[in-house]
């Protein structure tokens, strides 16, 4: 959960990152998908985490963009949706012969202007050369 300047939760976050990826990453391979076309076991954590209502106004989105960021030996996959009552967006971070290791699903506040600022930004970043920008390697 990330809160503003005035402690009011603006991101929900679960990240899913399958214990082997720290002490075997050769194993390492992720079996929860957040995705609206996901996996039994996304939707089940989505609704168990965060609550059936999210994830049915997540399941009924528009996605928006989809947006992929190629690296050396690995890539991510970050989409952006828009629900009714909340914005979305998931990623998937894989390595050759190791897909879905990391999935990640936020839920934002339903701020259009913000979630088109959050694309914009992953558009920009996607592009090797702003790698080292620190507008792209802030955490």
């Amino acid at each position: 959960m990330f809160l503003n300047s005035s402690g009011i939760s603006e991101t929900e976050t679960i990240d899913y990152r399958p214990e082997a990826c720290e002490s075997e990453p050769y194993r390492c391979s992720g079996k929860v998908i957040f995705q609206k076309s996901g996996n039994d076991l996304g939707h089940l954590l989505i609704a168990e985490v965060l609550g059936p209502e999210v994830l049915e106004d997540f399941v009924g989105s528009d996605v928006l963009r989809t947006v992929n960021e190629p690296g050396e030996g690995s890539s991510q996959v970050s989409v952006f949706y828009a629900g009714q009552r909340f914005n979305y967006t998931t990623w998937v971070h894989s390595e050759p012969g190791r897909t879905r290791a990391i999935s990640h699903f936020s839920v934002l506040e339903k701020n259009d202007a913000e979630l088109r600022s959050r694309i914009r930004l992953a558009e920009t970043c996607s592009n090797p050369a702003m790698r080292s920008d620190p507008l792209c390697s802030a955490p």
